[in-house]
């Protein structure tokens, strides 16, 4: 299977003193795929600014949200993985996701066959216990954890919207 590029186009970059390059490539099957490079030291300088800015607050937010998951996984993984025991795949697959379409039954079960079921759960608690989890895998600290790396995200969009 090769790729072959199939376009290529260079369009004025945001500041007009340079541009920006499209290239697209495809392969035997008509799968694509495009890459992009900025051709312009002043719009680069510029990100690189912007990005420095916003660096220490993301940095901050990143070690907020481990520390928060490591401390959710302390407290509360043994009652999730608990809560499962004794199940066999196809209970453990109808409590968790089938009210979602992803995975399917069948993919769930490749999934498990590959890593292992507990590794696929504590994997998918780790994923998601953030977002998708309902109160009872969090707490009033880790939840403040979370507040915070929020907020630190929320400066570093300031602190980037600043350079602009």
């Amino acid at each position: 299977m090769s790729w072959e590029e199939v376009r290529r186009q260079k369009s004025p970059c945001p500041c007009g003193r340079g541009f920006i390059l499209k290239i697209t490539t495809e392969n035997d099957w008509f799968q694509t795929d495009e890459t992009s490079d900025l051709e312009c030291t002043f719009c680069e300088a510029k990100n690189a600014a912007i990005a420095k800015a916003g660096r220490p607050y993301r940095e901050r937010a990143a070690a907020l949200q481990a520390r928060a998951r490591s401390e959710a996984e302390k407290r509360f993984l043994p009652s999730f993985l608990g809560r499962l025991d004794g199940k066999n795949k196809k209970q453990i697959w109808a409590e968790i996701f089938s009210k979602n379409s992803y995975p399917s039954l069948g993919t769930f079960y490749q999934h498990v066959s590959s890593s292992g079921l507990e590794n696929y759960l504590r994997s998918y608690f780790q994923s998601k216990f953030e977002h998708s989890f309902p109160n009872e895998y969090r707490d009033e600290a880790i939840d403040a954890l979370l507040r915070e790396a929020t907020e630190n995200i929320a400066q570093a969009e300031k602190a980037e919207g600043a350079v602009e």
